[in-house]
């Protein structure tokens, strides 16, 4: 489902999944495993049709290699929607429930938290490698009515609530790096016009000056964008979380730092 709003700033406290019994989804009907790990793109050395086990090479550069979760047949080798927010390409398995394993040591499963007021159940749940985090969240019980209803404003996060990762859909895969994600539904909070406060620049951990940044990203200004520090820019969300405007402060800066960084080569 391709509908989040893709932004950071939390505006309401997140549903809790604190004391919840660890749940298990280990039978999806398939999986799609990126051929990605450690922000390094892998050679796939399966094909559509080929029969894998739990363990089975199906990536690898170098001497690393990714392997299969389950048993079952190849169906696809296509680009999807992947965390790093660029098309990757997937091995998609038809599971065939058998649980077969090749001959060596395989972490095939992550756990991992999901939590927010956008979902009925918050849980902590075990899940193979490559399954598809909108199958994790219809297993749980699925959305709240709120976001159901009104999906462009709610927002969906990888990660921790004020460092994670804005994602605009749910049809991504699960990854050994995985950790948490977090729906929020929609708010009556609004972004509004600076009121020149300074709570931004107060608490930044790094002293930078996050309107004025965001202001230089807007015009793609380089030079100054360097000369305002946006390259140590930390995104630990702070100046988000303390605007009282509600402005995407966060979003700006470290696209901000991206640029900059781009510039100079990824220096």
């Amino acid at each position: 489902m391709s509908f989040f709003k893709g932004k950071t700033f939390i505006t309401m406290p997140k549903g809790s999944s604190e004391e919840r019994p660890l749940k298990e989804f280990l039978n999806p009907k398939t999986v799609a495993i990126p051929l990605r790990a450690k922000n390094v793109d892998y050679e796939g050395c399966v094909s559509v049709g080929d029969l894998v086990k739990i363990g089975t090479k199906i990536g690898e550069k170098a001497a690393d290699s990714i392997s299969s979760s389950i048993s079952g047949k190849v169906i696809a080798i296509e680009k999807r929607d992947h965390t790093s927010l660029k098309k990757i390409d997937h091995v998609v398995i038809e599971n065939d429930f058998k649980e077969e394993r090749e001959p060596c040591e395989y972490v095939d499963t992550k756990a991992i938290t999901i939590s927010g007021g956008g979902v009925k159940e918050p849980s902590k749940i075990k899940v193979k490698l490559g399954t598809q985090l909108s199958d994790i969240i219809e297993f749980i019980g699925g959305y709240t009515d709120e976001v159901i209803k009104n999906p462009k404003d709610s927002k969906l996060v990888a990660g921790a609530a004020l460092t994670g990762k804005p994602l605009v859909t749910d049809e991504i895969a699960i990854e050994s790096t995985s950790s948490a994600f977090l729906i929020i539904p929609p708010s009556n909070y609004r972004e509004m016009s600076c009121m020149r406060c300074s709570a931004c620049v107060i608490h930044c951990p790094k002293g930078l000056q996050p309107v004025q940044i965001a202001k230089a990203h807007k015009t793609k200004n380089n030079a100054l964008l360097q000369k305002l520090g946006a390259q140590s820019c930390i995104s630990c969300g702070m100046c988000s979380f303390v605007c009282p405007s509600f402005i995407e402060l966060t979003d700006q800066t470290t696209k901000a730092k991206q640029l900059v960084l781009k510039d100079k080569g990824g220096k």
